[in-house]
């Protein structure tokens, strides 16, 4: 009973342990690559006096970790700093003073993959960004892996490590500072030169700032805007990241404790975003009173409201406000804080202070149910536990009858063999072994009358070879018939020493006793019968596990540096189902996929993750071609039903997966879809085209 409560107890901590941890973060984890080579010289002032330092003042928040990552011959780890206060962001950009560009050598390929594999050692629940800045010169070392290596090879490198990192969810964006003066560079991608030196110069340059700047899957801004780029004086990443921009008014006048802020916010990217603002915070504490949900289209921007319930503590009079505001999803916004001033004066509302003592009054009330309902769960384990006690003691005391009625059964048996080698038997002799059997036959009776257990006695009578028949005015016992139909031999009663067996009872108007004891089954002499068939032992149930003979799979393994042709430019929301797995992780399982992209599937850092049982990382991944998807299964052993390494039109599928120790699940990728329009569409259905698009004009 103890031991019950204890686990209740144990699994209910874990509960709440698994729910806190999985809530989704808000937290970002901003890697710098830095080229630091001697081709960066010229432009290492503006690489501080910007780009850096304007990363640390308008993008990295409190509660983030910034990483910077320097890499000329090799990558070396510069910084990794939590930003908890103002003084660790000053911390950081005093750091920046102490690098020198003056490496001889650029290896980018070596620095990308270092980069990938230090990301993915991160907290899996933060956000990733990745900002590459560098003059795209590739000038290894001949220590170099990748000294040797085709152009071909080295883009091949730079475009998996690349794959791998959006697949799991990093966001990448490319600074390109200007080539080198007076080299000649070959493009990775393409036999082209660029001359840029003397004509008589035949040394050749590889460079890799082209490639990046074409693909898909990076996002690409000049270091020196051309003449055809302007950037805001007091922005440099703005138009790089593409953040929105929020702002409000300077001064709201007299306001109560509960005001109205309305926000201004601004798409700057080309792209419709949908953004949900969860939280206001004023001195760290969230004074907003529901979610706000807003669609903006490209460049546009919208005018939101957002109720704020300051404390009733908030001094009264002008103050100078600094808000912050937080959207789902991580989405950062410039700036990070809001800056107004507000003359407050006394008075609430008085709805919302009711608003707040129903909120107590609930949580109190859900706590209550349920202390409530684990007193009921431990009752019921304890009522449960008991039955089981009773049933066990009433099979224990009809074992120990049965085993009674069968010794004196055997004593019988070995006085009948006696007596069919003399040939004699006494009347008595006959009386007596006939009122015994009688007597235990009774005695049986009440036993099985009275237990509850599921071990009948038909059951016992299937499971054993004894047969007793007859009734108590029966006095003489046929000495003349067979062995193997009216006799009961010791051999046979040795058969069944220690298997169960039970009393089966019949008419009381039965024929004269019989014992008879046969392999085969019981003649049907008389309608009173004590009967012990053999008993098989059932075989132990033994579950297949992963890598046995039976569950082998010879399906080659999918390649996961296959390109995917892009068929269109739609992008598609997809969501990770997976049977008996906590949905209460936010859209940890959600994702974006472009045309041509891909997302990782299993457990550890995989983009869709597998957590209720321990299966790898990446033993599939989720292809999108812009028209359809598709599963590859790159560790193919873990999907026993596959009969290919790809699944074709994987959209609402039951694929079912096995874990190492051979438990097995099914998932299903499916189309996500908002629950913000999956609403408006419920509620717009009754209503006709002309009415709907009344109601939808913007």
């Amino acid at each position: 009973m103890k031991k019950n409560i204890l686990l209740i107890f144990c699994l209910l901590f874990c509960f709440l342990a698994f729910a806190n941890i999985n809530q989704p973060s808000s937290k970002a984890d901003v890697v710098i690559l830095l080229d630091n080579s001697g081709t960066m010289l010229p432009y290492y002032d503006e690489v501080n006096t910007k780009v850096l330092t304007e990363i640390c003042d308008n993008f990295v928040r409190l509660g983030d970790t910034f990483h910077l990552l320097s890499f000329n011959e090799k990558p070396v780890t510069e910084i990794s700093q939590p930003v908890k206060t103002e003084a660790d962001i000053y911390k950081i950009i005093s750091r920046f003073n102490l690098l020198y560009p003056l490496g001889p050598y650029t290896d980018f390929p070596s620095a990308l993959q270092y980069a990938q594999q230090y990301i993915a050692s991160l907290d899996v629940y933060n956000q990733k960004v990745l900002i590459i800045i560098s003059d795209g010169l590739f000038n290894p070392a001949s220590n170099s892996t990748f000294y040797n290596k085709t152009p071909e090879e080295i883009n091949s490198v730079i475009d998996s490590t690349i794959s791998k990192m959006k697949s799991e969810g990093t966001h990448i964006y490319y600074i390109k500072a200007p080539f080198p003066e007076n080299l000649n560079l070959k493009s990775i991608t393409d036999e082209s030169i660029t001359n840029l030196g003397d004509e008589t110069d035949t040394t050749v340059y590889f460079e890799y700032g082209t490639a990046l700047e074409n693909s898909e899957e990076v996002e690409t801004s000049a270091l020196v805007p051309d003449e055809n780029t302007t950037y805001n004086s007091d922005s440099f990443i703005g138009p790089i990241l593409s953040m929105p921009e929020i702002s409000t008014k300077k001064d709201f006048g007299n306001k109560k404790l509960n005001f109205t802020l309305p926000i201004t916010i601004k798409n700057t990217s080309d792209e419709k975003i949908k953004l949900e603002l969860t939280q206001v915070l004023i001195n760290d504490k969230n004074v907003l009173e529901k979610s706000v949900f807003v669609n903006i289209k490209a460049n546009n921007s919208k005018k939101v409201k957002a109720k704020i319930e300051m404390p009733e503590d908030t001094q009264l009079g002008q103050q100078q406000i600094f808000a912050e505001c937080v959207f789902a999803d991580n989405v950062r916004t410039r700036p990070q804080y809001l800056d107004f001033f507000v003359n407050f004066k006394s008075g609430t509302n008085i709805f919302a202070n009711f608003k707040s003592i129903g909120f107590t009054i609930l949580i109190i009330l859900l706590i209550l149910l349920a202390i409530i309902l684990l007193l009921l769960l431990l009752v019921s384990v304890s009522k449960k536990h008991k039955e089981e006690e009773e049933r066990q003691e009433k099979l224990n005391k009809q074992k120990a009858e049965d085993k009674t009625i069968y010794n004196e059964a055997k004593n019988i048996t070995e006085k009948k063999k006696d007596t069919e080698k003399t040939g004699i038997v006494s009347a008595k002799e006959q009386k007596d072994s006939n009122t015994t059997i009688t007597k235990k036959t009774s005695a049986s009776s009440r036993v099985v009358s009275d237990t509850s257990n599921s071990d009948t006695l038909n059951g016992y009578g299937k499971s054993s070879g004894l047969t007793v028949t007859g009734d108590g005015s029966s006095n003489r016992m046929n000495l003349n018939a067979s062995k193997q139909k009216n006799s009961l031999t010791l051999d046979g009663a040795e058969k069944y020493k220690d298997s169960n067996f039970a009393v089966k009872l019949g008419n009381a108007d039965s024929k004269p006793t019989n014992i008879e004891t046969s392999d085969e089954k019981t003649a049907n002499i008389g309608s009173n019968k004590m009967s012990m068939p053999a008993f098989k032992k059932p075989e132990g149930l033994r579950l297949p596990v992963l890598g046995s003979k039976s569950n082998s799979n010879s399906i080659t393994p999918a390649s996961s540096s296959e390109s995917i042709e892009a068929k269109s430019d739609k992008d598609i929301v997809l969501e990770l189902y997976v049977e008996g797995q906590n949905k209460n992780i936010g859209k940890r399982n959600i994702h974006t996929l472009s045309p041509g992209s891909r997302r990782s599937v299993g457990g550890g850092l995989s983009s869709f993750s597998i957590f209720l049982v321990q299966v790898p990382a990446s033993i599939a991944e989720v292809r999108y071609d812009g028209e359809t998807c598709s599963l590859a299964l790159l560790q193919p052993e873990y999907f026993p039903e596959a009969t290919s390494n790809i699944i074709e039109n994987c959209i609402n599928k039951k694929i079912k997966v096995r874990s190492n120790k051979g438990y097995e699940m099914n998932i299903t990728i499916r189309p996500y879809e908002d629950q913000t329009d999956k609403l408006n569409n419920l509620l717009l259905s009754i209503f006709d085209d002309s009415q709907k698009q009344r109601y939808t004009k913007n």
